[in-house]
C-alpha cells in the first residue's frame, strides 16, 4: 500500500483508506479461479435469504486457490482529490479522521499516511486504535495514546476552542494515558513496529513520513 501511495500521492489523495476499501487481487490465473467459483455455485447453490423483491443475501464462498503472496489493492476512489494541493472540506470516516480534519484545518496528502497508520494497526493488532463514532471520542482516544497536541498546532485552527482551552487542555473526557509502545510486552520486532507506526500518527501533518520514507524503514526490510 505504501508503494501505491508513493505513486498516487503525486497525482491524487485517496482520502478513504480503511479496511472496508482494501481488497485482495487475484493471481494471474484469476479467470480460471472465478470460473471454478461460478461452476461450484451452479452445481451446488449456497443458501440465500431473500429479504425483499430487490434484495437477496447470498452465502459467501471461498475462492479455490492457494497463494503465499497477497496483493492488496485500494478501492473506492470516489472521494479522491488531486494531489499537491491543500483542501479544507470534511473527509474520512470519524474513526479514521486525521486531527487536522477534525479541527477544520487545511489538509493534504498526509491524511492518507494517517489513515495507513491506523489500518496497519488494525490489521496487526486486531483493534481500532481511535474507534469512536463522534469527534469528541476520537480526539479523546488520540490524546490517550499520542499525548496532548502541541499548542502551536492547535492555534492553526479557527475552531480549536470548541475542543480545547487557551492552554491546550482538552474540554472533553480525559482518558488514562498510555503510550503505544506500552500496549505490548517484549521488544525487538514490537519496538520496531511501534517505531514504524507512531510517526504516521503524528499530530502535525508535516511530521508524518512520506510513503517513500516508510518503504525504507527497517521494519519492512
Amino acid at each position: 500500500m505504501a508503494r501505491y501511495m508513493q505513486f498516487t500521492n503525486t497525482k491524487f489523495v485517496n482520502l478513504d483508506i480503511k479496511l472496508d476499501n482494501i481488497q485482495e487481487a487475484l493471481p494471474d490465473e484469476g479467470t480460471e479461479i472465478l470460473a471454478r467459483l461460478v461452476e461450484a455455485e451452479r452445481r451446488q447453490p449456497g443458501p440465500q435469504n431473500i429479504v425483499t423483491d430487490r434484495a437477496t443475501i447470498y452465502t459467501s464462498r471461498s475462492l479455490d486457490y492457494a497463494s503465499d503472496v497477497v496483493y492488496p489493492i485500494l478501492t473506492d476512489l470516489g472521494m479522491a482529490v488531486f494531489g499537491s494541493a491543500e483542501y479544507s472540506h470534511a473527509i474520512q470516516a470519524v474513526p479514521y479522521r486525521a486531527p487536522e480534519v477534525i479541527l477544520g484545518m487545511k489538509w493534504n496528502e498526509s491524511v492518507d499516511i494517517w489513515n495507513l497508520g491506523i489500518v496497519i494497526w488494525e490489521i496487526l493488532c486486531g483493534e481500532h486504535l481511535f474507534g469512536r463514532d463522534n469527534e469528541w471520542g476520537t480526539l479523546a482516544m488520540m490524546i490517550k495514546y499520542l499525548g496532548p497536541p502541541p499548542i502551536e498546532f492547535l492555534k492553526r485552527s479557527n475552531i480549536y476552542s470548541q475542543y480545547f482551552d487557551e492552554q491546550g487542555n482538552y474540554k472533553g473526557a480525559i482518558l488514562e494515558p498510555i503510550a503505544l509502545k506500552d500496549r505490548f510486552q517484549g521488544g525487538g520486532d514490537i519496538d520496531m513496529f511501534v517505531n514504524f507506526v507512531q510517526p504516521m500518527l503524528s499530530w502535525e501533518p508535516e511530521q508524518r513520513p512520506s510513503a517513500a520514507a516508510l518503504l525504507a524503514h527497517p521494519w519492512l526490510q
